[in-house]
């Protein structure tokens, strides 16, 4: 059973970003499934390997589409943000890697959900006018006025 149903109201509408958005909820159903299905730390860390260079390589994209679009003060929080969560993610593999007991599983499917629905939602969607007015989008549809009432 999947934790996140993708669907296109979740598009930024530049394709490179949306399919890595499709691949970061892919990853929040699949740590959930290991969940489910009680796999083993190794399993554990394996995604997170897999998530950390997802990650790096959609911070890479997104941070060109951020020095297209947005202004110093505007791109200066978000790409703080992906800084932090690099090293918070990679601080979290390094710990399953060691055998650190206390890392509950359950608490890091939640925390990859929600962490997931705000970079979309909070970070990334409300970039969206900056993507417009630098003409790498087009303009207001029916998503955006879905995503504002969320």
């Amino acid at each position: 059973m999947a934790l996140v149903e993708w669907n296109d109201t979740f598009n930024l509408g530049i394709d490179e970003l949306d399919a890595d958005h499709r691949r970061l909820a892919d990853f929040v159903n699949r740590a959930h499934e290991l969940v489910i299905e009680d796999k083993d730390q190794d399993d554990l860390k394996a995604l997170m390997d897999e998530l950390i260079a997802h990650l790096e390589q959609h911070f890479h994209r997104e941070e060109k589409v951020i020095a297209q679009a947005q202004s110093d003060g505007a791109k200066e929080p978000h790409l703080q943000s992906h800084e932090t969560t690099i090293n918070y993610f990679i601080g979290l593999r390094d710990q399953i890697q060691n055998g650190a007991e206390s890392i509950d599983p359950k608490d890091l499917v939640e925390y990859l959900h929600q962490w997931l629905l705000n970079h979309v939602i909070n970070q990334d969607f409300k970039m969206k006018p900056d993507l417009i007015k630098a003409g790498l989008v087009k303009g207001e549809g029916q998503n955006d006025r879905l995503i504002a009432r969320m």
